[in-house]
């Protein structure tokens, strides 16, 4: 199950929607990163299904655009990727879990009591 948190930073103010971590969902794992470059999380696709007839895909997709997808029907197969930032896949990152420091700051931020979206 997929889970989205907003995570504040009290000092600098940077708000962020992520998942915190490693997340595994039925159609998508993702992996939360820092981006050492724009100085922001990401929530970075690492796992996806795709339809099995498929020719496959050359780069992992926004994780926004994942979630915005109806799940596949018929036979389907995992491709996998390598975490990377979406601005720009040559910036350095590294993985992010919670608590984790701001990327702006560097002060140690958590997520929200509850989630904001959830999904299987």
């Amino acid at each position: 199950m997929i889970r989205i948190f907003i995570f504040e930073c009290e000092k600098c103010g940077y708000s962020v929607r992520s998942a915190g971590g490693l997340t595994e969902g039925l159609d998508l794992n993702a992996q939360t990163i820092v981006c050492e470059e724009c100085k922001q999380l990401q929530d970075a696709v690492i796992a996806f299904k795709v339809d099995a007839g498929s020719g496959g895909l050359k780069s992992a997709p926004a994780f926004a655009d994942v979630m915005n997808q109806l799940s596949i029907t018929g036979p389907t197969r995992w491709e996998h990727f390598e975490a990377a930032c979406s601005v720009d896949p040559r910036h350095r990152i590294r993985e992010w879990k919670q608590p984790g420091k701001c990327p702006r700051c560097g002060v140690f931020i958590e997520p929200s009591p509850i989630p904001i979206s959830q999904w299987d």
